[in-house]
């Protein structure tokens, strides 16, 4: 009996495209209904329903499909433009913080290049602009942590860099 070795790109690009056809199922659920009942993007959506059910009930492996529909989902929307955005439920209290106004940034508009956090610009009247901060700065340190060349994310540096209103923070 001859023994089969599956690598990883014939595991993972099955299961790819599972999560990419399982994320469409939710995005169609919440397209108008009316665009559903005259037929728009109907087929797409069965088509979307069919894959996330044989996910559930037929994968060799258990799944946690809500997991999957986020991921395509945010595979998805990377492929629209770069201002479309899923946030996930886990996530949603932490991106309402700041419309409900409880946590305050140090005000700059910032890019990561090259693993360091660049500044873009100081906002008029923000923290950061009375300290001095200028475009072209890069920001290596926050508190103790150095924050350059770790695979900085943008998550991260709002984590860092946002705080109740009135917090001090130290950047070098």
């Amino acid at each position: 009996m001859s023994e089969i070795n599956n690598n990883s790109r014939q595991i993972a690009l099955p299961l790819v495209l599972c999560i990419g056809l399982a994320a469409g199922v939710l995005i169609g659920a919440s397209i108008n209904s009316t665009s559903v009942s005259t037929g728009g993007g109907s087929e797409d959506i069965e088509k979307l329903q069919e894959v996330l059910g044989l996910i559930k009930n037929e994968y060799v492996d258990t799944t946690k499909t809500d997991a999957l529909v986020d991921e395509a989902i945010q595979h998805m929307l990377d492929k629209l433009d770069p201002h479309s955005a899923y946030i996930p439920i886990s996530q949603r209290t932490e991106a309402n913080e700041d419309l409900q106004g409880n946590f305050e940034g140090i005000g700059i508009e910032f890019n990561i290049f090259h693993d360091t956090l660049v500044v873009v610009a100081a906002v008029s009247g923000g923290p950061s602009e009375a300290v001095g901060l200028l475009p072209g700065d890069r920001i290596v340190k926050v508190g103790d942590k150095v924050i350059a060349n770790i695979g900085l994310t943008n998550p991260q540096v709002m984590k860092l860099l946002k705080g109740p209103k009135g917090t001090e923070a130290k950047l070098e």
